[in-house]
């Protein structure tokens, strides 16, 4: 059976996916998600990961503690990319890359601040 991952594992597998996404937007202007495809290629997937770390990872109780996030315009991406991706909308690409990713990076990092022990028990997860 395949170990539960921690809350922190989680956290780190968003922060590694926003990390990506920085790195494809550089220099990259919402015409060229259509001219080059493994840009993208490479933000889709990496909204995808962090749509299901959300998701699977990290506790309502945690969640809570930032409610201004825009975790379910993230997890709604998530599941179209996967689920829908021929009806994907460019501009709601864009504007969830550039916009809500960001957001929600200030968001994870103050998360880090946090015990994140206690919501690693919440989710049944026990402490070697």
């Amino acid at each position: 059976m395949k170990k539960r991952k921690s809350v922190l594992a989680y956290i780190e597998d968003i922060q590694t996916s926003i990390s990506r996404i920085e790195q494809y937007l550089e220099g990259v202007e919402i015409a060229d998600l259509n001219e080059d495809y493994r840009i993208r290629d490479g933000i889709e997937r990496n909204i995808e990961k962090i749509s299901e770390a959300v998701r699977r990872g990290l506790p309502d109780g945690l969640k809570d503690t930032e409610p201004d996030i825009p975790r379910r315009q993230i997890e709604d991406m998530g599941n179209v990319l996967r689920h829908e991706y021929d009806a994907i909308d460019l501009s709601t690409l864009w504007q969830t890359a550039t916009e809500d990713i960001p957001i929600f990076k200030s968001s994870v990092q103050r998360m880090l601040s946090l015990d994140l022990e206690k919501f690693d028990l919440q989710k049944g997860l026990k402490r070697d």
